[in-house]
């Protein structure tokens, strides 16, 4: 499973694959051309200041608007220049208003926004909307009426139209607001909401950001929505400089009518800066220090504390789980002579029982959990905590973790489903001062987790939310497991970079993985925590409101994510179903999981995304987290070959996701032939019946296929190969286009048995015709053969097959099991191109109109040469093969089997 970690070396070296590329390849719209939008839906006003320098911007961002998926736009451009163009005022949808300077700009912008209607923006000349952002808006206001405000996702556009460096932002993000700009250049308000926080205010250089805060003060942070799609492009070298001043008197403005008493410094890097609050009480601190044995790392921990804590009022306690080393011991017993209290825990190591045990006996307003192996390095580490904590709407408050050898960063936060649960984003990947994706490793944020290894919390929030869970969570998660209960409840997990402390890191877990026994129940153990996680968090733990949807969970580098391509916005109701598809196999998964759903979303019946392979021969196990977060109606793959080693992934989306599994079977890969290339890697029958044992539905191929498996399948359906009418019928495959009948074959490495059949058919017709292979030829027949056309991705195969314009056409496949239950596709195939075609007189083949034959070589050079040697013959079998297909055969006419196969439940 792929929940290992790419980092160091390793993992620049795959970065320069640049995964928003590929992304970018995969993404598609979620919403069809002909999806009805609702009678009431509101306008998008987008007012566009453009000074007459600016003015050859313009053209890009209104071809943005020209192909918008949805037509409810207006466009206002403020210009110091006359229109350029009659279609200003001939087009409804477009209106220029000139101003006499340059300085009239801001006023006119104000007016525009405030006399119109529905959702308003403001877009700077050039800047290029995604062609779906306006639908986005508006599907999403309509989702989301409690929203005011909405922002989106963006990246950079080059002159040439590549894109790069994409923003995928948080969600609304009440401390990271108050650490940047984050929201971006394009924010869209609601027109009655910009009225009633003033309009644009007087925020002049930081207007965006003042109106952002404004309408959080008004309506609450549930006003702010965000629609994580990439809804713009901001061309190359236009990126908006932030005015820090004025932006900093906008953050005070806010926090003086949010009531705080707090002052605006500096950040770490330009374009941030750092909220101080100032209360009037410094409550006591209760520091609580699980440890046992590791003298080393306990002493260094107190001392450390004992030397640059600057704040007055804290008590340590020290928990110790049975310390038995004299150099422990003996530590122990010095610290109870020195006033710290040490409280024994004598019974297995259980983390959570450690604190819990020291919070009842705690006599400070605030808990602070402490791992031994840490130091403090600052003299205001605690006075700093303490600042954010008393907040009341902050619930925890966690900090920068720094590993001493080498310095790099151990914790910044956790961001939630990262490898599975939850776990530490950049962790050996940065430095200090390094700021990361959007430079979110140098500023306040709010998280939806922070580690225990240093955490602080108000005892009442952490007696409202029972402590730490001593019985799900003993040793791992219950950190997590803590922030979840406390986020829950409506408090803030505040995560701040101006606290910086070393820890070494689970130096106690090291010791028990270095000894085996200890190691296999840790890791039983750990595998329980995993499946308590799971069962009780999992929608939070897929949905991460401080990480964006389009970033991965299987590296800790914020990279964008391009293997599992979520195409529809999960929170975004649908009457369609969504279907999840799992590629394992690439002929497999196009003919009977990706046609079938291209069909179906040209229907309007479904919505797609697909969890591709990360390379030839591989499959991309999905984490439970990241199925999850698609939030599919149906998880789809196809039975080959290595799926039986990967049913636990299948059980979970079952079992915890609650998300039916549909498996499509397209060979009995349980009776793969001995000459096939496979066979090694093929299923036992046991294997074949715990995968199809599994599926809550199976769709096949054939009766052979249904007779074999239905008295241990749950549900199977039958639903033949059909040929997609957008691929093929304008393929067009010329005849007679050599000095020889050309006669060919297409087919994959697995077919080495079949054409052994026809092996003395090719040596003995060589002279007499061209032969033509397509994808395999074996090295014995290569003497024989005119051409040999190597593999080529699955999107070319049609145009490629078609291009070998063929006069005739040979299937020869072996009478075993595996071949009794395979498809008529190659006939289709075959036929579809006009092609006549001679086969081996198998069951699949039977009852279409071709020349079958039984596998002899006698028999087959007859065939083929009376097919050569009477070419206008041959064409008439092709015509006839050709209309069969297109009557009977075609994708188009057969969605409604598709659909209904695809339907669970209501």
């Amino acid at each position: 499973m792929l929940q290992s970690f790419v980092e160091g070396e390793q993992a620049l070296e795959v970065r320069q694959i640049d995964p928003y590329r590929v992304y970018l390849q995969r993404h598609h719209p979620p919403f069809h051309p002909d999806d009805p939008l609702p009678a009431d839906s509101p306008t998008v006003t987008f007012v566009v200041p453009c000074p007459a320098s600016e003015l050859p911007l313009l053209a890009d961002t209104l071809d943005s608007l020209g192909v918008q998926s949805a037509p409810l736009w207006r466009l206002v451009v403020v210009a110091d220049t006359p229109a350029p163009d009659a279609m200003w005022t001939e087009l409804p949808m477009l209106r220029w208003r000139e101003v006499e300077s340059a300085e009239g700009l801001e006023a006119a912008i104000a007016e525009e926004l405030a006399a119109e209607s529905g959702w308003v923006s403001v877009l700077a000349p050039g800047v290029r909307l995604s062609g779906d952002a306006v639908e986005q808006l508006v599907r999403h206001a309509l989702a989301f009426p409690q929203w005011r405000l909405m922002y989106g996702d963006s990246d950079t556009v080059e002159a040439d139209g590549a894109r790069r460096d994409p923003l995928f932002r948080p969600d609304v993000n009440l401390d990271l607001l108050r650490s940047m700009p984050y929201l971006g250049p394009c924010l869209w308000v609601e027109r009655e909401a910009f009225a009633a926080v003033g309009g644009l205010g007087e925020g002049a250089s930081a207007w965006r950001y003042d109106l952002a805060l404004r309408v959080l003060d008004a309506f609450g942070e549930e006003a702010i929505g965000h629609v994580d799609e990439v809804l713009y492009s901001v061309p190359a070298g236009r990126e908006e400089a932030v005015d820090e001043p004025a932006h900093q008197q906008a953050l005070a403005a806010h926090l003086a009518r949010r009531g705080l008493e707090a002052e605006v410094a500096e950040g770490y890097v330009p374009g941030t800066w750092r909220v101080v609050y100032h209360w009037p009480r410094q409550p006591r601190v209760s520091i609580i220090i699980p440890t046992k044995d590791q003298a080393d790392y306990l002493q260094s921990c107190v001392e450390s504390i004992r030397a640059k804590t600057a704040y007055p009022d804290h008590e340590i306690l020290v928990v110790d789980n049975g310390s038995t080393q004299p150099e422990a011991l003996a530590y122990l017993e010095r610290l109870k002579a020195e006033g710290v209290r040490v409280l024994p825990y004598p019974k297995p190591f259980n983390f959570s029982a450690m604190c819990n045990l020291a919070a009842r006996e705690a006599s400070g307003e605030y808990l602070l959990l402490l791992n031994n192996d840490t130091a403090v390095l600052q003299e205001h580490w605690l006075e700093r905590m303490v600042a954010y904590g008393q907040r009341p709407d902050v619930g925890i408050v966690g900090v920068k973790l720094m590993f001493p050898h080498p310095q790099t960063v151990q914790h910044v936060g956790m961001l939630l489903g990262l490898g599975g649960i939850a776990d530490f984003p950049y962790m050996g990947l940065l430095g200090l001062t390094d700021g990361g994706y959007m430079n979110r490793a140098l500023v306040d944020q709010d998280l939806s987790a922070v580690t225990a290894a240093c955490l602080l919390i108000r005892k009442s929030v952490w007696e409202e939310v029972k402590g730490l869970d001593e019985q799900a969570f003993r040793v791992s998660y219950n950190d997590v497991d803590l922030c979840l209960k406390v986020r829950e409840r409506g408090y803030k997990i505040l995560w701040t970079p101006f606290v910086v402390l070393v820890h070494h890191g689970s130096v106690s877990q090291q010791q028990e993985a270095a000894e085996p026994a200890k190691a296999r129940k840790a890791q039983q153990r750990f595998g329980k925590e995993q499946e308590a996680m799971l069962r009780k968090w999992l929608p939070q733990l897929a949905r991460d409101p401080a990480y964006n949807r389009h970033l991965s969970l299987t590296h800790r580098d914020y990279r964008v994510e391009s293997e599992i391509v979520v195409n529809w916005d999960p929170r975004l109701p649908s009457e369609k179903v969504r279907v999840l598809g799992w590629e394992q196999l690439s002929g497999v998964i196009e003919y009977r999981i990706k046609q079938p759903l291209e069909g179906l979303w040209q229907a309007r019946a479904a919505e797609r995304s697909f969890i591709h392979a990360p390379g030839v021969r591989q499959t991309r196990i999905p984490l439970l987290v990241e199925v999850e977060r698609a939030k599919p109606d149906v998880f789809t793959a196809s039975a080959f070959l290595e799926l039986s080693d990967h049913l636990e992934t299948v059980r979970q989306v079952q079992e915890v996701a609650r998300i039916p599994f549909l498996l499509h079977l397209d060979d009995l890969i349980s009776e793969i032939p001995r000459q096939s290339e496979v066979y090694e890697h093929r299923n036992t029958p046991g294997e074949m019946k715990r995968v199809v044992r599994t599926a809550d539905r199976v769709v096949v191929t054939t009766e052979p296929i249904r007779s074999a498996i239905e008295k241990y399948a749950r549900e199977v359906r039958l639903i033949p190969n059909y040929l997609p009418g957008w691929v093929w019928n304008g393929l067009k495959s010329e005849r007679r286009v050599g000095p020889k009948p050309r006669v060919g074959w297409a087919g994959a490495m697995q077919h080495a048995g079949d054409l052994a059949l026809i092996r003395e058919v090719v040596e003995a017709t060589s002279e007499e015709c061209d032969w033509v292979f397509f994808g395999m030829c074996p090295e014995e027949l290569r003497p024989f053969v005119k051409e040999f056309h190597p593999f080529v991705p699955f999107e070319q195969y049609p145009a490629k097959l078609a291009s070998l314009d063929l006069d005739l056409a040979v299937a020869p496949l072996e009478v075993n099991r595996f071949n009794e239950c395979k498809s008529n596709l190659r006939l289709l195939e075959y036929g579809i191109l006009g092609w006549p075609v001679v086969c081996s007189d198998v069951l699949p083949y039977r009852g279409a109109p071709v020349t079958r034959v039984p596998n002899r070589p006698e028999a087959w050079l007859e065939a083929i040469r009376a097919r050569i040697h009477d070419l206008d013959e041959a064409q008439k079998e092709g015509e006839a093969l050709q209309r069969w297909v297109r009557e009977g055969w075609m994708l188009e006419d057969h969605l409604g089997e598709w659909i209904e196969a695809y339907r669970f439940g209501g």
